[in-house]
């Protein structure tokens, strides 16, 4: 889900996920913690509600230990107000905090040509709810703006987490339209909604959030049209490929039938001839030994009236064995002249 598509330097990716239970933050942080554990990534956690111990439970629970990686610094814990927040000068600033967008882009710049150093790429997730404290929602616009354009450039994956109860709708619906992927629960999204933060920053946001919203319209009326092409083509081309596979099936099956056929007929043709053949040469054998004998005119007439039929017999039989291309003397001992 996470897994970059290469481990090339630059082009980022820049996901939200929006949570509601723990259970969902729990899925949702460990697979984006393992998939770069196991791409030999860097990786940084940026606490603000949750402990360190927080994040390893959900480990212990999957039965995998982080000591190893945490012992090499694959995998670090920061807290929000080091890579986010600016403390104010004491005593009139005491434990008060201002953000500054460009100051926390150096700051990941600087973090990332530090944590690259060994290994493939870099992936960051971070705990947002500090951006209730922001007094203007243009100010996280501006800063979603300048993240996305550093993304362009760095090998980096990031993850914002938003937990829904924390949240006003109004405040997730601006943060969902400024990420191009989005994780809704455990689902994850290419983002539909997703409007360069860029454009919401000018003089005329709403104008610049409808133009997008028209052309995005626009573009999955052409995709839909476009994949409506697509499955007619498929749907024709299967209904070809049924035909070919009905045909060579039929095929297959007049040729099975033709083969049985035949063979049958051979079988009943050689059963045939065999049941005719014996009794014929028993009868013609006989007459020529009736032949042999003493006779009287008359019955020397009836023996040669045995032999003829015989004789004639046998040759409507090698006839009908002919005809049915079938080679008696593959099977039978084929004797025309047995006198």
């Amino acid at each position: 889900m996470f897994r970059a598509k290469d481990n090339r330097r630059g082009g980022g990716e820049h996901w939200c996920c929006l949570y509601r239970t723990e259970e969902e933050h729990r899925k949702l942080i460990t697979e984006f913690i393992r998939d770069g554990l196991e791409q030999n990534e860097a990786i940084d956690y940026v606490l603000h509600r949750k402990s360190k111990e927080d994040i390893q439970n959900y480990f212990v629970e999957g039965g995998i230990e982080l000591s190893n990686y945490l012992e090499s610094g694959q995998l670090t814990f920061l807290k929000a107000d080091e890579v986010y927040l600016k403390r104010l000068p004491e005593p009139e600033g005491l434990n008060q905090y201002t953000f500054n967008p460009d100051l926390v882009i150096q700051r990941l710049k600087i973090r990332i040509a530090a944590r690259l150093k060994g290994f493939s790429r870099y992936r960051v997730t971070g705990e947002m709810c500090w951006i209730e404290a922001l007094s203007s929602p243009q100010l996280l616009m501006e800063y979603e703006a300048k993240l996305h354009d550093f993304f362009e450039e760095y090998a980096c994956t990031a993850l914002c987490q938003y937990d829904c109860n924390l949240f006003k709708p109004s405040c997730l619906l601006g943060i969902l339209t400024s990420h191009p992927k989005a994780m809704i629960g455990t689902e994850s999204y290419d983002n539909f909604y997703y409007t360069p933060p860029s454009s919401l920053c000018g003089a005329d946001p709403a104008a610049h959030q409808l133009q997008h919203w028209i052309e995005n319209l626009a573009d999955r009326k052409a995709l839909e049209v476009a994949m409506e092409e697509k499955t007619k083509e498929l749907e024709h081309i299967n209904e070809a490929l049924q035909h070919e596979i009905h045909q060579k099936e039929d095929a297959q099956n007049q040729r099975a039938l033709a083969e049985a056929l035949s063979h049958a007929k051979s079988e009943f043709v050689a059963t045939v001839s065999h049941e005719i053949r014996t009794p014929l040469n028993g009868i013609i054998c006989t007459s020529n030994l009736l032949h042999a004998t003493p006779l009287s005119s008359e019955q020397e007439e009836f023996v040669r009236i045995i032999e003829v039929s015989g004789q004639h017999l046998i040759t409507v039989l090698n006839d009908v064995l002919d005809f049915s291309k079938i080679n008696p003397n593959s099977s039978f001992c084929r004797n025309q002249n047995l006198v």
